[in-house]
């Protein structure tokens, strides 16, 4: 290319191609779509990092089985089946939902406090809704459900270790 109008030629030629061969993600499509919209119950996406150091605290591997109870867009999830877990998750929003289907992710239920199975997992990992002590009562309910030398690793609202009330000092126990 020699000329102004050689450049600018190949730069057209080059925007149509680039435009032709991008192809849209629809995972990425789905999650940009609930951007600035209010999804789930109490959502608040884990960063990847935090999700792959609460695999990593969880000791998963390979051929575990793995639930994220309040999966949200499945970071949790995403990072013990990237360790080799398989990953059972459950969400109640719908849009969320899809989000985990996209993901090929496990759907076992829609709401955490309904969920009445026998199952037992390796290692759970949660980011549960805090509203109303929920985080509590969701990391009782997942503990219940974690095998014998199993691993669970959660985010909770700091006010459950500080706080003097029945529901704070029924969690410490």
């Amino acid at each position: 290319i020699t000329t102004d109008q050689q450049l600018k030629a190949a730069l057209l030629e080059f925007i149509a191609y680039r435009e032709t061969t991008r192809k849209v993600d629809p995972v990425q499509e789905a999650i940009l779509a609930i951007v600035g919209r209010t999804v789930g119950i109490d959502f608040f996406p884990t960063p990847q990092s935090l999700a792959e150091r609460m695999a990593r605290m969880a000791r998963i591997k390979v051929g575990m089985l793995v639930l994220e109870p309040s999966a949200g867009t499945g970071t949790l999830a995403d990072a013990a089946k990237a360790a080799g877990a398989m990953v059972h998750v459950i969400e109640i929003g719908s849009e969320l939902q899809n989000i985990l289907t996209l993901k090929g992710h496990t759907l076992v239920g829609t709401d955490f406090d309904e969920y009445d199975s026998h199952q037992e997992y390796d290692a759970i990992l949660m980011n549960p809704p805090f509203l109303n002590r929920t985080d509590a009562r969701h990391i009782q309910k997942a503990y219940s459900h974690l095998k014998s030398g199993g691993h669970l690793v959660a985010i909770a609202s700091e006010s459950l270790f500080f706080n003097r009330d029945k529901c704070a000092l029924a969690f410490c126990e």
